[in-house]
């Protein structure tokens, strides 16, 4: 029951774009209540973590309002699904590996960011085969977009286990980049 109502938070976010471009699997996972709740709780890490980038104490004191386009401040894997764990996984921060067992034809990696990565620099890899964006979905706090949460897809043949890698690079200064590693197991 957890899963299933995940998944019907994820495919309510990403909407029929992604429908249309993924499979049974991902579609049945992301109308999951369990998946909608784990994706919400990565909204608002977003929209939490965006906040404190926002206000600014000046010498006397006040709180001023900066300007909403933040630098990439946090780029992470943050689910996993797989036709041999047919569920999302949802990824704590700091996590070296999963604690399923995925595999199969399909696998899919959702990465969280925080700030503004450059669309272009974005890349993810498992076993270093490079992963296809199925669906990329703005988070906004009022009318700023504030980060992302992006789908991605592995189409390369049946997968067992590896390292799944993903990076991207900030828009605006100081053009640091962000990246993750995670075991997929």
């Amino acid at each position: 029951m957890k899963h299933l109502k995940n998944v019907v938070l994820f495919t309510s976010m990403f909407g029929a774009s992604m429908a249309a471009q993924s499979s049974e699997l991902l579609n049945n996972a992301s109308n999951t209540w369990e998946f909608e709740q784990y994706k919400n709780s990565l909204i608002q890490e977003i929209k939490d973590t965006h906040t404190s980038y926002q206000t600014m104490i000046n010498e006397s004191g006040s709180v001023h309002i900066m300007a909403p386009a933040a630098p990439l401040s946090s780029f992470e894997i943050r689910g996993v699904i797989s036709s041999n764990y047919p569920q999302w996984e949802g990824i704590a921060p700091n996590s070296f590996s999963t604690t399923q067992d995925h595999g199969g034809r399909e696998v899919y990696i959702l990465t969280r960011e925080i700030g503004y990565a450059n669309p272009s620099s974005r890349i993810a890899k498992l076993n270093g085969s490079s992963l296809s964006v199925i669906d990329t979905h703005p988070v906004t706090s009022g009318s700023s977009v504030v980060g992302y949460l992006v789908v991605w897809k592995y189409s390369v043949g049946t997968f067992t286990s590896g390292t799944a890698t993903a990076s991207a690079r900030s828009i605006n200064f100081p053009n640091n980049q962000e990246d993750d590693r995670l075991y997929i197991r």
